[in-house]
C-alpha cells in the first residue's frame, strides 16, 4: 500500500510555474522537450553550420521568432545556446536596453556572457582567448581550453604578461591595423581569461565603461585612447571571427521596453517623453542593422510577440528589405504525446528526487488530459496542471484529473498535521481562494471586494484573532496581492 503522505508531498512539490528568463538561457534546462518546435531547432542547426564555416563571407539575415507569451521562445534560445556551444562557438544573449545608450548595455551583456561558464569551471572567454592566441604560430601547440584555463590560472602574473607581450609583438607585425585598434581590448580579454581578481576586475570595468579610466590605464598599461562601447563590441567580434570563433547573438525581452511605445500608439494615454521612447526604439533598430552588416560569421535571433514586431516594422524599412529573415511563428502543441512529454518532464524530476513511484508516470494526469490540452501552448498546459494541483491542496487530497475540471473520487488525502503544528499560510490561502471562487481581478477597483471575499473564506480555516496577527496578515497580503500583481494593498 502506498504511503499517502509521500504521495501528497511528492505531487504538491512539482513545479509547474517556473518561467525561464534570459539569465537562465545559458544554463541546463531539464524541462525542455526537444521535439517541440523541431523545425525551428533544425533551422538553428542549418544557420550555425553556415557561420561556423571559416569560408563564410556574409552573415545570414537576423531571424525573428514570433510567439505569444508562454509559446516556448526562451526555451528555443536555450537550445540555440546548446547548439552553439556544441560547435565551439560564442553565444551572447541581450536584453533590450531601456535608455538611449544602447551599446553601453549591449556591451555589458556581451562581457558578462564571455564570463559565463559553458562547462564546469570553464567560462566562454577561455576558448575565445585561446583561439586569439593561436593566431600566432608559436602558440598553436597549446592544448585545449581546459588545460589552458588551468595553466594560466596558476601562472605568475609576470609570466602571463610575457605571453601578452609576445602575442602583441607578433600581432603588430602581421596585422598592424587590427593590432592598433585592438591592443587594449586584447590585453583586457587576456586578463579576464586569467581570472586574477585584481587584473580581471580592472579589465572588466574598462571593457564595460564602468571604471576610473586613468587609474585602470596606469594599472594595466593601457593606452590613453578612449574607445566607445560600440567600437569595443565590434572589435571583439572582429578578433573572434579572424581567430576562428563564430558568434551567435540572441535578443530577448523586447516586449518589456517596447510595450511602452506600443501602448502609446495604441491608446490616447499620455506617456512621459514619448519622443524619447520612439528614439530609443530607433536606436535599437539601428543596432540590429549594424549587427547584421558590421559583424563577421554571426547568426542573430530576435524573439518577440506579434504586436511588438509589427511596431518594429512601422519604424524600420529593413524589416522588409534583407536585414531580417522571414518570421518564424510558433504554433501551439497539437500532438497529445508531446503534451504528455511536457507534463512528464515536470513530474519526473520531482518524483525522482522524492523517491516516489506513482501508479503511472504522469500521475495524477491521465491520457484524457493530454488529449484535451492538445492545441495549447506549453505555458497554458502547465497552468492547467498547476490549477488542478491547487484544487487538490484546497481539498486537502490528491485526486486524478477529470474532464471539464471535475474532480474524480479522492485517491490520496493530505496527511493530518499534529494539533500543535499550524498549517502554512500558503496552503490556507489556496483553500480560501478556492472556496471564494473569485474571478480574475481586472482593475484596481475590484481589489477591495476580492480581499473581503478572501477574508470571509479564510474564516473557515482560522479564527479572527489568528487572521489579524501581523505576521499572518502580512503573509496573506503577499500571497493575495503578489498573485494578482496589483497595488496598493488595502488597509
Amino acid at each position: 500500500m502506498k504511503d499517502e503522505s509521500l504521495t501528497y508531498q511528492a505531487v504538491t512539490k512539482v513545479d509547474f510555474g517556473s518561467v525561464i528568463g534570459p539569465r537562465e538561457i545559458m544554463r541546463p534546462i531539464g524541462y525542455d522537450v526537444p521535439e517541440i518546435h523541431g523545425e525551428v531547432r533544425n533551422l538553428f542547426a542549418e544557420k550555425i553550420a553556415l557561420v561556423s564555416d571559416k569560408n563564410c563571407r556574409e552573415n545570414p539575415p537576423i531571424l525573428p521568432i514570433l510567439g505569444q507569451g508562454g509559446s516556448g521562445k526562451t526555451f528555443l534560445l536555450s537550445d540555440l545556446y546548446g547548439k552553439t556551444n556544441m560547435n565551439n562557438g560564442f553565444f551572447a544573449a541581450f536584453e533590450l536596453p531601456s535608455g538611449p545608450d544602447v551599446y553601453e548595455k549591449i556591451n555589458f551583456d556581451l562581457i558578462n556572457c564571455l564570463l559565463n561558464h559553458v562547462d564546469e569551471g570553464i567560462p566562454q572567454i577561455t576558448p575565445v582567448v585561446l583561439n586569439i592566441l593561436k593566431l600566432m604560430p608559436q602558440a598553436r601547440g597549446i592544448s585545449g581550453p581546459e588545460k589552458f584555463h588551468k595553466d594560466i590560472q596558476g601562472m605568475e602574473i609576470e609570466n602571463f604578461n610575457k605571453i601578452i607581450k609576445n602575442f602583441l609583438n607578433w600581432f603588430f607585425n602581421e596585422y598592424p591595423g587590427d593590432a592598433a585598434n585592438c591592443v587594449d581590448i586584447v590585453k583586457c580579454l587576456f586578463y579576464l581569461a586569467k581570472g586574477d581578481w585584481k587584473t580581471g576586475s580592472l579589465a572588466f570595468s574598462w571593457l564595460t565603461n564602468t571604471s576610473d579610466e586613468d587609474y585602470v590605464n596606469s594599472k594595466l598599461a593601457l593606452s590613453a585612447n578612449k574607445i566607445e562601447p560600440k567600437d569595443i563590441f565590434y572589435r571583439i567580434n572582429r578578433l573572434m571571427s579572424m581567430s576562428g570563433t563564430f558568434s551567435v547573438f540572441a535578443v530577448d525581452q523586447l516586449d518589456i521596453i517596447l510595450k511602452v511605445e506600443y501602448d502609446r500608439e495604441k491608446s490616447a494615454i499620455r506617456i512621459k517623453n514619448p519622443g524619447q521612447n520612439k528614439a530609443n526604439v530607433l536606436k535599437f533598430l539601428e543596432f540590429l542593422t549594424d549587427l547584421k552588416n558590421n559583424t563577421s560569421r554571426t547568426f542573430s535571433v530576435i524573439a518577440s510577440i506579434h504586436d511588438i514586431w509589427n511596431l518594429i516594422g512601422k519604424y524600420h524599412d529593413n524589416v522588409k528589405n534583407g536585414i531580417f529573415d522571414r518570421e518564424v511563428v510558433l504554433r501551439p502543441v497539437t500532438d497529445p504525446a508531446l503534451v504528455e512529454k511536457i507534463v512528464f518532464k515536470r513530474l519526473g524530476e520531482t518524483y525522482a528526487k522524492e523517491e516516489f513511484v506513482p501508479d503511472y508516470p504522469t500521475y495524477p494526469f491521465p491520457k484524457p488530459f493530454f488529449e484535451k490540452m492538445a492545441g495549447s501552448y506549453p505555458r497554458e498546459i502547465l497552468k492547467a496542471c498547476a490549477k488542478h494541483i491547487e484544487r487538490c491542496v484546497i481539498r486537502s487530497e490528491i485526486s486524478e484529473w477529470g474532464d471539464d475540471g471535475d474532480q474524480r473520487p479522492a485517491l490520496v488525502k493530505a496527511p493530518e498535521l499534529p494539533p500543535t503544528v499550524d498549517p502554512s499560510t500558503d496552503e490556507r490561502f489556496l483553500r480560501a481562494t478556492g472556496l471564494a471562487d473569485v474571478p480574475a481581478i481586472k482593475n484596481l477597483n475590484e481589489e477591495h471586494g476580492y480581499w473581503q471575499k478572501i477574508l470571509d473564506a479564510l474564516a473557515a480555516f482560522v479564527t479572527a484573532e489568528e487572521r489579524d496577527l501581523p505576521e499572518n496578515r502580512d503573509l496573506i497580503h503577499l500571497r493575495a496581492f503578489g498573485g494578482i500583481k496589483k497595488q496598493p494593498y488595502p488597509n
